[in-house]
């Protein structure tokens, strides 16, 4: 079945269901129309590409899917009893897309429990769910950073054949969104514990440039520049504090070779037009360029 055919096969079951009474001109409170107003808006959300672009927000500025649990639910208590199966499977829906893949794989299951419309449709998307839940489920419980290291690399490794599995369909974007989580995570991972890794600043640096590469098409694009750029940062007030400006063995170009990496950065970002982390980039650019400035005098 695919993916774009789901949200007309919801609506073609209220149809069969609530037969052709709302054509006729009945109150706005009517269950059919309400319910045919959270379906359309859902279906509008749940063709986003969430790994390209940012999640799709409702006309009070709030997160759709999360917006639409509430509208459900709330219609639920106004209409108990009403369209059980489309309600439970659209729940099915919206938690998949908002990373609760546990809670997906329960809706999707009661959906196909109910052995009616939607049965097939959510036996389709079960094994998804599953996949999903059991891939990011995974709590890695390393003793060393060795183990952490080794673990993270499988958990990427299932993500990127996940991906090639979902390719072509509504389900791809959440598998890039995923793998570009697990890999944020295993470079703050490496950030965080360099000293107790062999070469860990170098690797750190490494992991946050290939993820700026690899997902040059994510919405996190900025987000991860800034990450690298606050490592550099973090880097060269981490050697102002080592070896202080004003004393001897203080070298500019060891502070310099971070410094300017930082600043080089977060003029790029303080760049990117339609970016919300645009603010940010200009912030801590201005930051940084007094952080240089004042160690310059220092180190006079």
């Amino acid at each position: 079945m695919k993916p774009r055919y789901i949200i007309p096969i919801i609506l073609n079951v209220f149809l069969l269901l609530s037969g052709c009474s709302f054509l006729s001109k009945k109150p706005a409170s009517h269950p059919y129309e309400n319910l045919l107003t959270i379906m359309a808006d859902c279906q509008r959300a749940l063709g986003a590409d969430i790994y390209r672009f940012a999640y799709p927000v409702d006309a009070a500025g709030q997160n759709v899917y999360k917006s639409s649990l509430v509208r459900l639910a709330n219609y639920e208590k106004l209409y108990p009893g009403k369209f059980t199966e489309a309600l439970t499977f659209m729940r099915a829906r919206l938690y998949e897309r908002l990373g609760d893949y546990s809670q997906a794989r329960h809706y999707y299951g009661q959906t196909a429990a109910m052995k009616g419309e939607l049965a097939e449709l959510a036996e389709d998307r079960l094994p998804i769910a599953d996949n999903f839940d059991t891939i990011t489920g995974h709590v890695i419980r390393a003793r060393t950073a060795e183990e952490y290291q080794r673990e993270s690399a499988l958990k990427m490794e299932s993500l990127r054949t996940l991906i090639e599995k979902c390719a072509g369909l509504d389900a791809e974007p959440l598998a890039r969104v995923e793998l570009e989580k697990a890999e944020v995570d295993y470079a703050v991972f490496l950030q965080d514990n360099r000293h107790l890794l062999k070469e860990g600043t170098r690797l750190a640096i490494e992991k946050w440039k290939e993820i700026i590469s690899s997902h040059s098409e994510s919405k996190n694009l900025p987000s991860h520049r800034i990450h690298l750029a606050d490592f550099y940062y973090s880097l060269a007030k981490e050697y102002v504090s080592w070896v202080p400006p004003e004393r001897i063995g203080f070298e500019w170009k060891v502070f310099e070779n971070f410094a300017i990496q930082a600043r080089d950065i977060y003029y790029e970002v303080s760049q990117m037009d339609g970016f919300p982390e645009k603010r940010e980039g200009r912030a801590k650019l201005e930051a940084i360029l007094a952080f240089i400035e004042t160690t310059r005098k220092r180190s006079q």
